[in-house]
């Protein structure tokens, strides 16, 4: 019997450098002999160039890639004006369409790439709201299953209440056709669930921010232990409110004692209002996720930081961040976002919480540096018990549904 090749169809309003999660799907999908296609977005930042690397991992994936920036200037100037009025439509006259499209212009983008693919795809998966709706037409035209990671509580990424009721509606209309959803956290699950009852339950997976474990090898003993204490910060943008502005003042008390090493593209005001002065802190320019994970070992202590106040979905997302810390077997130091103490509650060898009231994280600090030695010898320990998590696990959540629901 000849074998048929399944095709499946990835839909992002991101691309592949500014989307982990994805690039993890697109690895799977090719590894199980899929067919793949990704529509994605040239946004014209420094993602840009991370994804033009990324796709050469990936010869036999046809992509297409829709431009966000002003040239061509008419698909950038029809998409934002209609945009902006649909956003000015009373809610009653927004259809399905007009809603994804008050939601992100790049939802209408997004739909007019897929009319240029007339594939047949057994699967489509969306990743970010603006690619919801455009993946459950192309599932429609397709007669294809549809899959859609949540990877935030999108209605919890903004306070201002219009935009959340644009964004739950969206998810109400869309998340109850697709075949399954997954989920970046436990908890962005649950409050997801709380506001669309009608999403089955029984295809509602969590698939966690777990890397493949072979990206973190442990470096050999150091020698010298004598040196300060290494933290360590990571993400796309080095910038005001995530929490790093709260925290440096109380580092400040400590700089003869703490190294800090920020990775990412230092925004220049943060640069220069809270960095350039601090002469314990060393900033490293965004690299390659394997490149970050490899470097993250030689640290000691990573800082998973969110300001809780800034939105909801920050008080219950599980980052990437907090997860490759874990892997790499670096001891956390975790604001207590609802997500970061449920999970430090079930792996409390793997850190502790600080506390947003200044005195109480400087006593935090204080412990951490006066248990150095404590804390460099329990690294091979949280590696070790680390090894038992992985993408390949996580993975197995997604393979099992592809398989399971294809016909």
């Amino acid at each position: 019997m000849v074998s048929i090749k399944k095709n499946i169809l990835f839909i992002t309003s991101a691309n592949l450098a500014a989307n982990p999660r994805l690039v993890k799907e697109l690895r799977l999908a090719v590894d199980k002999g899929f067919a793949a296609t990704v529509i994605q977005c040239w946004v014209g930042n420094w993602s840009d160039a991370g994804t033009d690397q990324l796709k050469s991992e990936f010869p036999s994936v046809l992509f297409f890639e829709r431009s966000t920036l002003r040239k061509p200037l008419m698909p950038w100037l029809i998409s934002t004006v209609i945009e902006r009025v649909c956003r000015l439509l009373p809610f009653s006259l927004l259809t399905d369409k007009l809603l994804s499209f008050a939601v992100s212009k790049r939802s209408y983008l997004l739909l007019h790439e897929i009319k240029k693919i007339n594939t047949s795809f057994q699967w489509v998966i969306a990743h970010n709201p603006a690619a919801f709706y455009p993946a459950m037409i192309a599932a429609e035209k397709s007669g294809a299953l549809l899959g859609i990671d949540v990877e935030d509580y999108h209605p919890g990424e903004t306070n201002d209440p219009g935009t959340v009721h644009l964004m739950k509606e969206l998810m109400r209309k869309v998340l109850p056709t697709a075949a399954y959803c997954s989920f970046a956290s436990p908890l962005i699950q649950k409050y997801t669930e709380h506001d669309i009852p009608a999403i089955d339950r029984g295809r509602s997976k969590v698939v966690n921010n777990i890397f493949p474990a072979n990206e973190f090898l442990m470096p050999p003993p150091e020698v010298n232990r004598n040196r300060k204490l290494k933290f360590t910060w990571f993400s796309q943008f080095i910038d005001y409110g995530r929490g790093l502005e709260k925290l440096l003042p109380v580092f400040d008390r400590f700089a003869d004692s703490v190294e800090c090493t920020l990775i990412g593209f230092a925004r220049d005001g943060f640069l220069k209002n809270e960095l350039l002065h601090r002469s314990y802190i060393t900033c490293i320019p965004s690299m390659s996720q394997l490149e970050l994970h490899q470097q993250l070992p030689h640290y000691d202590i990573g800082l998973a930081v969110e300001d809780r106040q800034a939105d909801v979905n920050r008080n219950i997302c599980l980052t990437n961040k907090i997860w490759a810390f874990f892997q790499a077997g670096l001891y956390i130091m975790a604001t207590d976002t609802d997500a970061q103490k449920t999970f430090l509650q079930q792996y409390p060898l793997h850190g502790e919480l600080i506390s947003a009231d200044q005195d109480k994280a400087i006593q935090t600090i204080e412990s951490l540096i006066s248990r150095k030695e404590e804390i460099l010898a329990g690294k091979p320990a949280r590696y070790k018990n680390a090894e038992q998590f992985s993408w390949e696990q996580e993975a197995e959540i997604l393979s099992s549904e592809w398989d399971k629901n294809y016909r």
